[in-house]
């Protein structure tokens, strides 16, 4: 996990070690990727509602711009 805060990159690193075969892991990585980028997302979109310059309707309906914002 990546955050940034203060102009300060944080890194996370998180190491699991498992004694027997977990066939669901790859299941529990992937959630937590995708929790991971919808929490990203939301905040993304909030911020793009907040601001409200959207170029296009398709920017509007997706909270998303179509080019990033620096």
């Amino acid at each position: 996990m990546k955050k940034t805060a203060y102009g300060v990159d944080f890194v996370i690193l998180g190491l699991e070690n498992q004694c027997k075969i977990h066939y669901a892991m790859p299941l529990r990585t992937i959630l937590g990727d995708a929790l991971s980028y919808l929490k990203e997302y939301n905040e993304i979109a909030a911020r793009n509602k907040h601001e409200k310059k959207f170029s296009s309707s398709d920017e509007f309906l997706s909270g998303l711009k179509k080019t990033v914002s620096t």
